[in-house]
């Protein structure tokens, strides 16, 4: 079911003639969304104000909507899972059908695929969110495979999600083994091609009857979509007839894949695209196996290169030994000995020698503070003299 962009009708109200019958049931909250045979709205019962979802049949002359309507409901009502929708009462007289069904507020794994958050995961992060999706999903096709169900429209848009748990929704197509002994018996008339075309398995596109690994082809492409961001034949147009011829006779190309995840998980997404339903996995539990065997294997592998890994080499670090000389003894003493003796006597010369070295500069010393001493007397009586003998009396010299 498509999520329009805005509403295309008032969101608070139910289309008519549907607002004249539910208007004592519900208030009508918004338009979730629309397909080809129902809208669904968020509505809130007024018996109790619990918010639920209301599945209404679009009025409609076209053959066979209102008992494909009933027989969703009635699929619905057979089916108890956690991860399956879980409806309500519903009314299945003229144009005025509904039913229904739990709200989720989660979102679906369509937009999930559309958000930024998503398109910036790594292949390895995408990989292990796909293998949360897997178990729970798969777990619910085992479910209502065992009840005689065949989705016939498993994408992106009708894997709801409430507190990050996938729910499986929308099963307007479906068929129901009208004896759940013998699931090859269907209520599709041979011929009639249903479904959205890109998750079409080619047994589909054919109008051929449609068993349960034609889910798994749809949800094979789901996983495709989720790892490589793309469509296995999205460079197609899905309404030309190449698209359809190429679905049916070609397997799709896995480089992409093959540049995302380990050979264990391209084989198994191989085999559940194969065109042959034969070639396929039979049944949900067989799926679920070959994606928990391709867990282990890429787990044992990565274990394994991490084991095989060369240590980085390391030198061994050495303990110090302490270094003794070792202590001479006999002849080496004495030597030793007479070694050390000359020296502290060349030592005590030494210190002799400086010392009268130093005495002898003192005495030069003073020596010399004498000399200037005698040398300033001298030139005291020098100055004390007439320097004219004449000039003081004395007797001149002839």
């Amino acid at each position: 079911m498509r999520q329009p962009d805005a509403p295309l009708r008032d969101p608070n109200q139910f289309i008519a003639p549907h607002a004249a019958l539910l208007k004592n049931r519900y208030e009508c909250l918004a338009c979730l969304g629309e397909g080809g045979f129902g809208t669904v709205y968020k509505a809130r019962r007024l018996v109790d104000g619990a918010v639920v979802a209301v599945k209404l049949l679009h009025p409609s002359k076209r053959e066979g909507a209102l008992s494909r309507f009933e027989r969703e409901h009635r699929s619905l009502r057979g089916l108890t899972h956690p991860n399956i929708v879980t409806v309500g009462p519903g009314m299945f007289q003229g144009d005025a059908a509904w039913f229904e069904m739990d709200f989720h507020d989660g979102g679906n794994l369509a937009q999930k695929l559309r958000n930024p958050a998503w398109l910036a995961k790594s292949p390895a992060s995408r990989l292990a969110a796909l293998q949360e999706l897997a178990h729970p999903v798969l777990l619910a096709m085992e479910h209502y495979h065992n009840k005689g169900v065949v989705h016939r429209d498993l994408k992106p848009e009708n894997i709801l999600f409430q507190d990050e748990a996938p729910v499986i929704a929308d099963f307007g197509i479906a068929t129901i083994s009208e004896d759940r002994r013998d699931k090859t018996v269907f209520a599709t008339a041979p011929g009639q091609v249903v479904g959205t075309v890109f998750y079409m398995a080619p047994e589909q596109l054919l109008g051929e009857e449609a068993d349960i690994r034609a889910d798994m082809y749809a949800l094979g492409t789901i996983f495709y979509e989720m790892l490589t961001l793309a469509l296995p034949f999205q460079d197609v147009d899905q309404r030309s007839i190449a698209y359809k011829y190429r679905k049916l006779i070609a397997e799709p190309n896995l480089d992409r894949l093959r540049a995302c995840v380990p050979a264990s998980w391209v084989h198994v997404i191989e085999t559940t695209l194969k065109a042959d339903p034969h070639h396929r996995y039979a049944t949900p539990t067989e799926l679920r196996a070959a994606l928990e065997e391709a867990a282990e294997q890429t787990a044992e592998h990565t274990t394994a290169i991490v084991a095989t890994r060369e240590p980085v080499p390391t030198r061994p670090v050495e303990p110090v030994q302490q270094v003794q000389t070792p202590r001479p003894t006999g002849k080496a003493t004495e030597g030793l000995e007479e070694h050390v003796e000359t020296r502290q006597h060349l030592t005590r010369i030494a210190s002799l020698v400086a010392i009268g070295l130093l005495l002898v500069l003192c005495l030069l010393l003073g020596a010399l503070t004498e000399l200037r001493e005698v040398q300033r007397r001298l030139d005291e009586i020098q100055n004390a003299l007439p320097a004219n003998p004449a000039a003081s009396g004395g007797p001149a010299l002839r």
